[in-house]
């Protein structure tokens, strides 16, 4: 049907393209011809939405413009999805860390995030970022890095994902089925694509620069514009490129597999605190592969699908921040999944396994103020704070029985039961002893620094005293933790309402 869509699309343009040279042939006719009027019929892709409930289906997908392809730019039209009023700045316009999301006003690190089933979302202290965000938007850590936190905190999407790889993303705000646990915000439900019988393959390639962006500017704040400083907006160029293949192995074997490659190479100026324009260049790219291996044995459908996400951007310094340093970000893992249809309905089962880290590889592991520099124009600060890992790794295990639909006192009911185990393990390591030390001036004189205490006739390293001095060493923590969860749920067909009546049970 969609073939003879297109078709017919195609001929009503070719009729129209054909018009100017039969009238040039003859000019009697097209004084008696009538206009001709084509009917063009141009069908939109259908987000199907219910109560609490957004679908968004393949070809949804694959038709709306999604960015730079993350799971949070294809969310943007979703009214219970909320960003950063500062999201969009211009400082932050060449990083590719997805936006943070908030859904029905919750944190940003209160919702759920699966891939295949398989609970994806990272729990290495998220709410970190709230002050790298009110900082700088993107929650990168385009600022200080912080001595007790050097990450800034890690992102609630365990992967960065990209869409063009997923089959369908279902978002609940609201009226969320009991089967999902363990958060306060919403529910981000994608599904990787699967071999549905048929070879394909699709490349594609996209392009941004920052010569091609324009920002819409009210009046009020054209006249204050004279506050704002452009000298963080950088010079950038994004692509991004990949392709999707899907191809049978055998009669019982199909395979999906999709790669994905997101760059951003950008120069940038930023002012150090003795007002000198440093310019910098630097590069951040996000790498994806995932694929799903499907098949059938008798009458049980079985999948394995695998994910792996990696970004790695250079550290951006400031004011306050000298020490270059390197961010990555990296996540893989599996679901084994199993479906048996029973006489009584249908028995699945997940296995899943996700491992997710960050980590920090800074020049230095030493961090030093040094006062008297205010008067020679030079940085007051230098150095970093070293080397650190966080890691978490989380097992699953997802058991869940849909009854066939029954009758019950001439109502329909749609039984499930279901549970879920989980171990958590997590640690955060700190590879190497920082030494933090502060010098102050004798006395010192605001904007000048140091008054000369050693003859050398202006501010200079003599005229300080060794005001603190702290050592933090190397080591680890680490916490390993189990939960359990039952659920049943019961669906009710009341013609034109539903019911749902749902009882939940965690321990952890």
């Amino acid at each position: 049907m969609d073939i003879l869509k297109r078709s017919a699309l195609c001929l009503a343009l070719l009729s129209l393209a054909a018009q100017p040279v039969l009238a040039q042939e003859s000019e009697t006719e097209e004084d008696e011809e009538e206009a001709l009027v084509v009917p063009i019929e141009v069908e939109a892709p259908e987000l199907r939405v219910q109560q609490g409930r957004s679908e968004y289906n393949a070809e949804f997908i694959e038709t709306m413009p999604t960015g730079q392809g993350d799971l949070a730019d294809l969310l943007r039209m979703n009214p219970a999805v909320e960003f950063s009023r500062d999201a969009d700045l211009s400082a932050g316009a060449a990083a590719l860390r997805p936006e943070e999301i908030s859904i029905h006003g919750q944190l940003y690190y209160q919702n759920l995030f699966l891939i295949d089933g398989a609970d994806t979302t990272s729990d290495i202290d998220p709410a970190a970022s709230r002050r790298t965000l009110r900082i700088n938007p993107t929650g990168d850590q385009f600022s200080n890095p912080d001595l007790f936190g050097p990450m800034g905190g890690s992102s609630p999407q365990g992967y960065y994902l990209d869409v063009d790889l997923l089959d369908s993303v279902e978002v609940y705000d609201s009226n969320i089925p009991v089967e999902f646990g363990g958060f306060t915000g919403g529910v981000v439900k994608a599904q990787v694509k699967s071999y549905q019988g048929e070879n394909t393959f699709s490349w594609h390639f996209g392009m941004q620069r920052d010569e091609w962006e324009e920002f819409h500017i009210s009046p009020d704040d054209v006249t204050a514009n004279e506050r704002y400083n452009g000298v963080y907006t950088p010079d950038y160029q994004k692509s991004n490129y990949g392709f999707t293949l899907q191809r049978g192995l055998g009669e019982n074997l199909g395979l999906t597999l999709g790669v994905t490659r997101r760059q951003s190479r950008f120069a940038q100026e930023y002012e150090d605190d003795a007002d000198i324009v440093r310019k910098v260049e630097y590069e951040d790219y996000i790498d994806n592969l995932m694929g799903r291996l499907d098949t059938k044995f008798g009458n049980t459908d079985a999948g394995l699908s695998f994910r792996y996400t990696t970004r790695t951007h250079d550290g951006i310094t400031s004011d306050t921040y000298t020490g270059a340093f390197e961010k990555d970000h990296a996540g893989y893992g599996f679901t084994a999944d199993f479906g048996r249809p029973l006489t009584t309905g249908t028995l699945d089962l997940l296995l899943t396994f996700d491992r997710v880290s960050d980590s920090i590889d800074s020049d230095s592991n030493y961090f030093v103020f040094q006062q008297y520099r205010e008067g020679v124009g030079e940085s007051r600060y230098e150095g970093g704070y070293g080397d650190t890992q966080q890691q978490q790794t989380r097992i699953g295990l997802k058991p869940k029985w849909s009854l066939n639909p029954i009758n019950l006192g001439g109502r329909e009911h749609t039984i499930t039961v279901g549970g879920e185990y989980r171990n958590t393990r997590t640690y955060y390591e700190r590879a190497e002893d920082v030494l933090s030390e502060n010098y102050r001036c004798v006395r010192y004189i605001r904007g000048m620094g140091c008054r000369d205490q050693d003859g050398s006739g202006g501010s200079s390293l003599g005229d300080q005293y060794l005001f603190s001095r702290a050592f933090y060493y190397a080591g680890e923590v680490d916490l390993d933790y189990n939960e359990l969860s039952v659920y049943a749920e019961d669906r009710i067909d009341l013609d034109s309402w539903q019911l749902n009546l749902g009882l939940r049970g965690d321990w952890g």
